[in-house]
Order: C-alpha cells, then sequence, then structure tokens
C-alpha cells in the first residue's frame, strides 16, 4: 500500500514538473 502511495505521488511530481517546462516553452 505504501509502495503504490509513493509510486502515485512521483506520478503526480513528474506530471507537474513537465506542466511547468511546458508553460516556461510559452511564456
Amino acid at each position: 500500500m505504501k509502495l503504490k502511495l509513493g509510486l502515485y505521488h512521483l506520478g503526480i511530481i513528474k506530471c507537474g514538473v513537465s506542466l511547468e517546462r511546458l508553460f516556461n516553452g510559452i511564456s
């Protein structure tokens, strides 16, 4: 259960980072 939560959080962080890069590229 803890491992799944960890992987879930990693996915969110990676998604957030890629979104930030996308916005930085636009502006």
